[in-house]
């Protein structure tokens, strides 16, 4: 190797004895399939991943509708920019309050009785915890993904 640069010979060689290991190691981008997803020339295109274990569940099964699509919105939080996440926050955690459920994601128009009920039920049924309540402050919530979900019931 010559000024930094890696001749077509030395790459071929190091992929023999590596047996690729240098390709493997880089991740690949996830591409949306055409039904998923219009073309989109601006924004990020962000994804929630829910498993077939959690949509069987017994803890799911037992949520209402507009839960179930709460906690997918809530989902989107943990790719969607840092400012959906506090500063040196873990993965798990991420801000969400009921503006942002209210006006981004149109889940609720004046029912702030019922975004917080829906809140307390995806506690209560173990999807998430609170960090630090914002109620009272006027300030975004932050919350937790959980796993309490399928610790306490068995599924279905």
């Amino acid at each position: 190797m010559i000024g930094g640069s890696v001749s077509s010979k030395n790459l071929k060689n190091r992929e023999r004895y590596n047996h690729g290991a240098d390709k493997m190691a880089r991740k690949k981008k996830a591409k949306a399939e055409k039904y998923e997803t219009p073309p989109s020339g601006k924004g990020t295109n962000v994804f929630a991943t829910i498993y077939a274990s959690m949509l069987q569940h017994s803890s799911w099964l037992r949520l209402s509708d507009r839960q179930k699509i709460l906690y997918v919105y809530m989902k989107l939080q943990k790719y969607g920019g840092n400012n959906n996440r506090p500063d040196g926050a873990y993965n798990d955690t991420f801000y969400f309050n009921w503006a942002l459920a209210s006006k981004t994601y149109h889940l609720y128009s004046k029912n702030k009785t019922g975004f917080y009920g829906d809140i307390q039920a995806l506690i209560a049924s173990g999807f998430i915890d609170i960090v630090e309540n914002g109620r009272s402050t006027r300030t975004k919530s932050q919350y937790k993904y959980s796993d309490r979900w399928y610790k306490n019931n068995s599924a279905v």
